[in-house]
């Protein structure tokens, strides 16, 4: 029988070691066309896709799917450039 040792093991997010910054992300987001009243217009289903993708609830193309459907003007862009904006945060 394999026990586990009774040491405490401590879970700390990775935004608390890697500095992130949403709003860098959400003005890069404005320069590809989405603006200030699309952000707020949306902002409940924005939030909600963020959380799922922060926990791996949602693949990445899948994300990048949903974000277009969230926001069309993002359709005439690649994913590698959402994944660019994305990645600035």
């Amino acid at each position: 029988m394999f026990l586990m040792p009774s040491k405490p093991i401590f879970l700390i997010p990775l935004s608390v070691i890697v500095p992130c910054d949403p709003g860098k992300a959400k003005h890069l987001f404005s320069i590809l066309g989405i603006s200030t009243w699309q952000f707020i217009l949306h902002w409940f289903a924005w939030e909600k896709l963020i959380m799922r993708y922060r926990f791996g609830r949602v693949e990445p193309l899948a994300f990048k799917n949903e974000l277009k459907k969230i926001f069309p003007v993002l359709n005439k862009h690649s994913n590698d450039k959402i994944d660019d904006v994305w990645n600035q945060m």
